[in-house]
């Protein structure tokens, strides 16, 4: 332990002895404000606002006494105005307000109420009408009244007959909106077809046409050119009918000792441009049909262009209109006022009449004799494309070009031809003087009929 400073520490708690007795007699002076001299104080300034005074406050540090001293006056409010218009249904006024936070509200407006307009909505066949009141100062204030009954549908009735595809009913419509409804359907009446027939010719297939009343229409049955026309040449050699060919220059025909005769068809002239038709021609069709002979039909050309012919043709379809042949219809090119005709106008002219006759439902062919065939027409095209009926005279068994119909035994001769005519100098019972006798190696009559040729309808 330190000893060195006994004296200085006896000091210093007297000291402090001292200083604690000051202190309490302050301490108990303190409680009685009426006897403190407020030296020791804490100042606090206080602006002034709007409303309230400035000022400084004093508070006594040893007694908590206040008071206060230099007085400012209040500055007053600064007020600013904010306006609010009226409305429909709410007042308008005025508020006064100051930055302080001071407010109040003066000069009220009374409400404008409601500017109302209208619209009318008119009554339909199912909704009532009514009048819409909507505020125009576009408050949302809206109502309806007024409401008017609906007017009910205004029918009008059309009635549809029944039809190939559809069935009949009765349709109502309303004049004044979109309601449209239909009756209970019957069932349609389907279809009912009249057929025609196109027959097959160089330019066209051949088909059946279907059309019904109504517009509608199909085809079928389709036949092409080649299963018909298969040409002029033929396959065997067996003769299949005899016939005769006839004109103006037979007359007098006993027609019932012909057809005894076995003979099985005649083709008559239908006539030539001189004489258009042949002035035979109707009484030998009429007695052939009496003596029930199969029937063919030639027209004698003099035509020297592609023009004439289709003149001819023109004239020699009215002559055949409204008959029926089971022999085809020739095109007899033969005369020697032709000869000199350039080959292609012969070709063109002989395709311009079987054309023709196909197109109006006819079997056309070629009739023409040797010479012509060989150095005149162009042989190989013709008889390639048409049947040919072909005129060649040869000599009979006893060495004559005259035959006696049903005698001679060379028939197949010149059987690569449809038809045959092997002499202009044939006799047969029932005709006085000579006739052209043939031979046919095609079943021409089974053609016209299955294929609805030469006025028949197909089979």
């Amino acid at each position: 332990m330190n000893h060195r400073f006994p004296i200085l520490r006896r000091v210093g708690t007297l000291l402090m002895l001292m200083s604690i007795l000051v202190l309490a007699v302050l301490l108990f002076s303190a409680c009685d404000p009426e006897e403190c001299r407020h030296f020791r104080t804490t100042d606090t300034l206080y602006e002034p606002d709007c409303s309230r005074q400035g000022y400084v406050l004093h508070v006594c540090r040893d007694c908590g006494y206040t008071y206060k001293s230099d007085f400012t006056e209040p500055y007053g409010h600064t007020i600013t105005t904010s306006t609010v218009a009226p409305t429909c249904t709410a007042q308008g006024y005025t508020t006064f307000s100051c930055h302080c936070g001071y407010t109040y509200t003066a000069d009220y407006i009374e409400p404008l109420g409601h500017d109302l307009g209208t619209a009318v909505t008119l009554p339909t066949c199912t909704e009532s009408g009514y009048t819409t009141y909507t505020c125009q100062r576009e408050c949302g204030f809206t109502f309806t009244s007024d409401a008017t009954a609906p007017n009910g549908h205004e029918l009008a009735s059309v009635y549809y007959a029944a039809t190939c595809t559809t069935g009949s009913y009765t349709r109502y419509m309303c004049a004044n909106c979109d309601m449209d409804y239909r009756s209970a359907v019957s069932e349609p009446l389907g279809h009912t077809f009249t057929d025609t027939v196109v027959r097959p010719s160089i330019a066209r297939t051949g088909h059946t046409k279907h059309t019904c009343h109504c517009g509608y229409s199909y085809t079928d049955s389709y036949v092409w050119y080649s299963d018909i026309f298969t040409g002029a040449y033929v396959e065997g050699g067996k003769v299949l009918a005899t016939g005769i060919d006839i004109s103006f220059w037979n007359e007098n025909i006993d027609w019932n000792a012909l057809a005894a005769t076995g003979l099985d068809y005649v083709i008559i002239r239908g006539g030539s441009v001189y004489q258009t038709p042949d002035r035979m021609f109707e009484e030998h069709y009429k007695n052939a049909r009496a003596a029930g002979l199969d029937v063919g039909c030639y027209f004698y050309t003099y035509a020297t262009t592609v023009e004439e012919v289709l003149k001819e043709t023109e004239m020699f379809l009215k002559i055949l209109d409204g008959k029926t042949f089971e022999y085809p219809i020739y095109f007899d090119i033969e005369d020697n006022s032709l000869k000199n005709i350039p080959q292609d106008t012969l070709m063109e002219m002989c395709l311009a009449f079987c054309q023709t006759m196909s197109d109006h439902g006819y079997f056309p062919a070629i009739y023409t004799y040797h010479n012509w065939l060989i150095n005149i027409l162009h042989t190989e095209e013709l008889t390639t494309l048409y049947d040919l009926w072909y005129a060649r005279y040869p000599l009979d068994d006893q060495g004559t070009t005259h035959f006696e119909y049903g005698k001679w035994s060379s028939a197949t001769n010149y059987n690569m031809y449809g038809m045959w005519q092997y002499t202009e100098y044939g006799r047969i019972a029932g005709i006085a003087g000579d006739v052209d006798l043939n031979f046919c190696y095609k079943d021409y009559p089974s053609i016209m009929k299955k294929y609805g040729y030469n006025g028949f309808t197909a089979e």
